[in-house]
């Protein structure tokens, strides 16, 4: 793992998603040892492109509808407390 190698000096950096980042570095039992630059790359919503050919406007308003209600749901607020620390 790409973390890993940052931990054992192989690689000089490691771009990530912060959420994803601080999960792996739980699971390789190592948090606390590597830091996020300050640096922020992205910090905005996640986008997702979809192909007009395939995809309705109708579809796409479902969809939005679909991920702002779950935003406000309490298994959305428990992903984030799971994966969302970086320590």
């Amino acid at each position: 793992m790409v973390h890993k190698s940052l931990y054992q000096n192989r690689v000089n950096m490691v771009i990530g998603d912060l959420h994803y980042s601080s999960h792996v570095l739980r699971t390789l039992g190592l948090p606390g040892k590597l830091k996020t630059h300050p640096f922020h790359i992205s910090v905005e919503d996640v986008h997702l492109l979809f192909s007009k050919k395939a995809v309705s406007k109708e579809g796409i308003e479902t969809i939005t509808k679909t991920i702002i209600a779950f935003r406000n749901t309490p298994a959305y607020t428990a992903i984030l407390s799971k994966y969302a620390r970086f320590e």
